[in-house]
């Protein structure tokens, strides 16, 4: 295999020498993906110098600053000088995009919005289509709740852990929240200068614990350190809260975006292996680096989201088991949902998994487990799309689905019903949002197992098989 891949790389270089950059290019970028998959930083080094040469002579600067970023994050393999040089040029081709956007030296600027810059930004990088990026940036987002609900009207604070493997001090120009609650969306400019708006004041958690806090006029992230930074946010609407995508922008010119919920959407067609032994989706996503967020207490993260409930929700959820949970195998789980003075039209029931320590895995991250909702008897792929049959006032149902126990690691299941109340608006008012969830620990088992054997010796009988009619 590696034989295969050396060819290629010659392959390439013979293009190159030949003015064939763009085949050259097609080659070396799936030679760098297998490197990428198996963890081999020394070859994918020189395949992504390569793949930067490529950019320079097609004239590609977006490519050019995608594999300069890349390279400085190799610290294991690449040179502490040469990593400078490369992050150096990537600034300089940054500040050189700002200059052409800004026009002629000595023109006045008007003071911008953070929504302003990101606008104006010259290159997007989608971090969740992005593997090159993604080994030197890094974004997390929980909420710093001890419980996942909390009233509407209630103050929260949302915790965003940022890191860059970049070899110097990478400064932030604006940073943007945006929330399933727009109410909630926060943008914040880094050092704004007079007369720049901004919403949010910065403040960082500092401290061995991280729970002393620090006001700083700006984000600037040190090189392989996370940096964890504390907005509060006040929910406006019932429902489900979320940070649904989270952008970050370097200089005037490099946009980064991590879109959750499509990351959270790719999650769900992973591999994974169904009843029967069927396998369902593509490859599995490969995370780098881990969360440290998820090892934080006191910490919600955000695949998970919190809940803002009304003081009288008017639904309740119960979970039961109805079989043990055995590892690598499928437990029967059965959630009970009830109504008091509200009625709900086909409302939706979410389904979400996060370890929660005391097995053989890594504790404090979200699964992604195979889920069968049970429909008439036939189970059926939970894709995070399921309705419940309506509900009338003083009403219940009952609905059984499988989940996927993985061996040897405790999860926390967590199933949310929410849907929206036409009896909570006023006429041309939007309709109130009712959502309430419940959660059950589930700790897998292994199998029993029970090993029999027979031992017999002349004229002895230990057994009687049979009798005399």
């Amino acid at each position: 295999h590696r034989h295969k891949l050396k060819l290629q790389i010659d392959l390439a270089d013979e293009y190159i020498r030949t003015d064939r950059v763009e085949e050259a290019r097609a080659i070396l970028l799936g030679v760098a993906q297998v490197f990428r998959d198996e963890g081999w930083d020394s070859p994918l080094a020189d395949v992504v110098l390569r793949l930067r040469k490529c950019a320079q002579l097609l004239r590609r600067t977006r490519e050019h600053v995608l594999h300069s970023f890349e390279l400085c994050a190799l610290k294991n393999v690449m040179e502490e000088d040469q990593r400078i040089a490369i992050f150096m040029s990537a600034q300089a081709v940054l500040m050189s995009q700002q200059q052409e956007a800004e026009g002629a030296p000595g023109t006045p600027q008007a003071a911008a919005s953070a929504a302003d810059l990101m606008a104006g930004a010259s290159f997007t990088f989608d971090m969740s289509e992005s593997d090159a990026l993604r080994t030197c940036f890094a974004c997390s987002v929980g909420f710093k709740s001890l419980e996942d609900q909390i009233f509407l009207g209630s103050e929260v604070g949302v915790i965003v852990a940022l890191r860059s493997k970049s070899p110097m001090p990478l400064e932030v120009s604006a940073l943007k929240l945006t929330f399933t609650d727009p109410a909630c969306t926060r943008e914040v400019l880094s050092s704004p200068g007079v007369g720049a708006p901004t919403n949010t004041k910065i403040v960082e958690l500092v401290g061995l614990a991280e729970n002393k806090q620090s006001s700083c006029q700006g984000i600037v992230l040190n090189p392989d350190q996370y940096h964890k930074y504390l907005f509060p946010v006040t929910p406006k609407a019932i429902g489900h809260l979320k940070c649904a995508k989270a952008e970050l922008l370097l200089g005037d010119s490099a946009l980064l975006v991590w879109d959750f919920d499509k990351m959270g959407a790719m999650a769900a067609v992973q591999q994974q292996q169904g009843p029967g032994g069927k396998q369902i989706g593509g490859g599995m996503m490969k995370e780098v680096g881990s969360d440290p967020l998820a090892r934080m207490s006191g910490v919600v993260p955000n695949a998970r989201g919190i809940v803002v409930d009304d003081f009288n929700v008017g639904i309740k959820v119960a979970l039961s088991v109805q079989s043990l949970p055995l590892c690598d195998g499928y437990t029967r789980v059965t959630a009970q949902v009830s109504t008091d003075n509200v009625s709900l039209e086909s409302p939706a029931f979410v389904i979400s998994m996060e370890t929660s320590g005391g097995g053989e895995g890594e504790g404090g991250g979200t699964l992604d487990q195979a889920v069968y909702m049970l429909v008439n008897g036939s189970p059926q792929l939970y894709t995070g799309d399921f309705r419940l049959p309506s509900l009338a006032p003083h009403s219940e149902v009952a609905q059984d689905f499988l989940v996927h126990c993985s061996a040897k690691r405790n999860f926390l299941l967590v199933a949310r019903v929410h849907s929206e109340d036409p009896a909570g608006a006023g006429a041309g008012a939007r309709a109130k949002v009712l959502s309430a969830d419940a959660a059950i620990n589930l700790k897998p088992v292994p199998p029993l197992s029970i090993d029999c054997a027979l031992k017999s010796a002349p004229y002895e009988f230990p057994m009687l098989l049979g009798g005399n009619g």
